[in-house]
Formats: C-alpha cells, sequence, structure tokens
C-alpha cells in the first residue's frame, strides 16, 4: 500500500503561537508514522514553516487571501502529490479546502478547531452568518477535531454539527522543563507567556498590577511573547499596552522579553497569569502547569476544562482586573502546604490529560479511520 499523503494548511499572521506549535506536534505524529506531509502557507520564511522544513516536511507557498484562486492553486497541489487528507486549523481555511472537496469527492477534510466563531472579535451578524456558512458546507468535512468541550457545544448547538462527525482530542503537550514547588518570596514576580494579539488580556493585567500598587502591593511582571506589527489591529493593541503602562507609570514594573525559551525564563517565577477575553486551551498555561506553576487565568472558553478554580489554579471573569488582582493577592498570601497542593494538582492535571503519546494514538486512529487503513499496533 502507497504511503498516504496529508495537507496542512495553515496561514502565516506573523507570530509563532499555540497553534503552530500543534502543528510541529500533529506533524510529528504523522512523520512517526510513515506518513508524507504537505505544508500549505502563505510565508515561507516563517517560523513554522522553516521548522517543518527542517523535519522533512514539503512546504508550499500560496497566497490565502482570496478564496477561489487559492481553491485553484490548492487542487494542483492535491492532484500533483495525489493528497489523501487535507487538515486545517482556523474557519477560514477551513472554508477554503471544503470547496477543494467539491472537486475532488474523494479527498478527506479535517477541520482541527481550536477557537471557534462565537470566539472571534467580530459582531453578532457575522458569528450567525458563519454558523449559517459552517453548517451549510458541513457535508465537505469528514471530521471536527476539537481541543476542547467548549467548542463541542457550539458546534452542536450553534453550527447544528451532527455528533458523529465531532471528536474530543486534547492538545497534546510535552513538559518543558523540570517540576518543581513553586517558591513565592518578595520582590513578589509573575509571567504571562502570549504574543501581544488583540483579547489576549494584557490591558487586564496592567490595570490589576496598578491596582494591587495602590494598596502598596509591589509586583515585577515578566511577558514573554512577540508583538505582530504587520498586522493593525494589533499593531495597535501593541501600542495601546505600551501607552497604558506609560499612564500608568508601571515600566519599572513591566519586562518585555519578546520570543524566547519559555522554560529559562519561568523557571524561577512562581505565577503565571493569562486574563484572555478568549482562549481556546492555551498552551501557555499547559506549559505552566507541567512544571507546577501556579496558574491563574480567566474563566473563558476551554479554560474552565483545565483549571478548577482552587483546587489545581485560580480562575477570574473575564476583563475583571480587580478580581484578577484579588486572585494574584490570595497566591502571594498562601502558605507553604496550599502552594504544594496547588502545584501538585497542576502538575497531574498536565499529566493524566495532556499526555503526549496517549494523544497520539488517538490522533492517529482518527487519521487511519478516515482513510480506511489498518491501524497500527
Amino acid at each position: 500500500m502507497k504511503n498516504k499523503n496529508i495537507m496542512i494548511v495553515r496561514n502565516d499572521h506573523g507570530v509563532h503561537g499555540g497553534i503552530e506549535n500543534q502543528i510541529l506536534i500533529l506533524s510529528d505524529f504523522l512523520l512517526s508514522d510513515g506518513y508524507n506531509i504537505h505544508f500549505v502557507t502563505n510565508n515561507e520564511n516563517s517560523v513554522l514553516a522553516s521548522t517543518l522544513r527542517e523535519k522533512g516536511v514539503s512546504v508550499h507557498i500560496l497566497k490565502l487571501n482570496k478564496i477561489f484562486s487559492s481553491v485553484r492553486d490548492l487542487l494542483k497541489i492535491v492532484k500533483r502529490y495525489d493528497i489523501d487528507i487535507i487538515q486545517s486549523h482556523m474557519f477560514r481555511e477551513s472554508i477554503i479546502v471544503r470547496f477543494v472537496k467539491l472537486f475532488i469527492p474523494k479527498i478527506k477534510i479535517i477541520f482541527r478547531v481550536h477557537t471557534y466563531i462565537d470566539a472571534s472579535n467580530i459582531s453578532k451578524v457575522k458569528k450567525k452568518l458563519y454558523h449559517v456558512l459552517d453548517f451549510s458546507t458541513s457535508f465537505l468535512v469528514n471530521k471536527y477535531i476539537s481541543i476542547n468541550q467548549f467548542n463541542i457545544s457550539e458546534l452542536r448547538s450553534k453550527t447544528r454539527i451532527r455528533c458523529k462527525k465531532i471528536n474530543h482530542l486534547n492538545n497534546p503537550k510535552k513538559s518543558i522543563g523540570i517540576y518543581s514547588i513553586p517558591d513565592i518570596k518578595k520582590p513578589y514576580e509573575i509571567a504571562m507567556v502570549a504574543n501581544f494579539i488583540d483579547m489576549k488580556g494584557h490591558d487586564v493585567l496592567i490595570k490589576a498590577v496598578n491596582h494591587l500598587k495602590q494598596k502598596d502591593i509591589v509586583i515585577n511582571v515578566f511577558l514573554l511573547g512577540k508583538e505582530d506589527l504587520d498586522n493593525e489591529v494589533n499593531k495597535q493593541y501593541y501600542i495601546n499596552i505600551i501607552n497604558m503602562i506609560d499612564e500608568y507609570q508601571l515600566s519599572k514594573q513591566f519586562n518585555f522579553l519578546g520570543y524566547v525559551d519559555t522554560y529559562e525564563y519561568i523557571k524561577n517565577i512562581p505565577v503565571i497569569v493569562l486574563p484572555s477575553y478568549a482562549e481556546g486551551t492555551p498552551n501557555s498555561l499547559l506549559e505552566a502547569m507541567s512544571i507546577g506553576k501556579i496558574v491563574i487565568a480567566s474563566e473563558v472558553g476551554g479554560i474552565p476544562e483545565l483549571i478548577t478554580n482552587k483546587v489545581n489554579g485560580f480562575l477570574h471573569p473575564k476583563g475583571d482586573y480587580t478580581k484578577l488582582a484579588e486572585k494574584i493577592t490570595t497566591v502571594l498570601e498562601m502558605n507553604e502546604e496550599h502552594i504544594q497542593e496547588l502545584s501538585k494538582n497542576a502538575y497531574i492535571t498536565w499529566k493524566n490529560n495532556y499526555d503526549y503519546e496517549l494523544i497520539r494514538k488517538d490522533y492517529l486512529n482518527i487519521i487511519d479511520q478516515l482513510i480506511k487503513r489498518e491501524t497500527k499496533q
């Protein structure tokens, strides 16, 4: 039997984030199982494209901003390399690849759902239209693979996707370093690991830190992430964050580290926060929990499936900086026994639910069943 060929489509948005990391992991799964991977993107110099190329993946550069020309160009690659499966990771890309199936019905289409329609920063009218568009073209999708139950609820209730088309598969994540019990000591330090993208909630963190400063609680904050200056919305978001820090006179408390090795910079920082307005299942929280950090995050998207408040971390209402400040204060006042308990629970949650090898097996089983290949033992 010939080797199977899978195409992964991902439009580059100028930053290397959680979805990009997941594509790398899923690609490792596929390569280890003998698949030929063809990666389609619009930027040959992106971190993702370069890394995949080093792994032996065939990288194809296409402009994916226009649906009809994108479909035409994708069809050429699909026919030339006899592609069996196309996997997309965002809604727009998914719609594009569905049209490919209209011309080649035998091809299998996977939509790996990270964040879905309601999590987008668009109007309610657009959201309704997108749900209708997804439903009306869902007959072209063979599998929706969601990273959490939050997305599945929306897929079923808003888009009315048939249950048999949906699989729940957590984001696999290896530990980024050595597990250790956090040491909370002065000067207080916390970190946020997130690219500077609209909706990530840096503004909520800034307001919370300012709120604590008014109570004479001074915290040093380390921001790990890359700014996206090519996207006007994200560029303005980044500028607003800089201006807000200056306005509150917090420049001495905020440290911009850029895109760096996460473990090396957070291994000695006890608390990781993520006050996003919308999320799927954030890789940054999984990474933090894999080494036993105390995590504080907004209760949006799939985060409440990952964090149980006061058990393995803390949750706060989205956009509520006073509650975030309250949770930070709670952590700073915890005794050593409570810190140890939360840290171990966070680690166990990661270990028991996001195990690399378990998810590898489940993912490859889904792929194998789609193309009716005998599943490897």
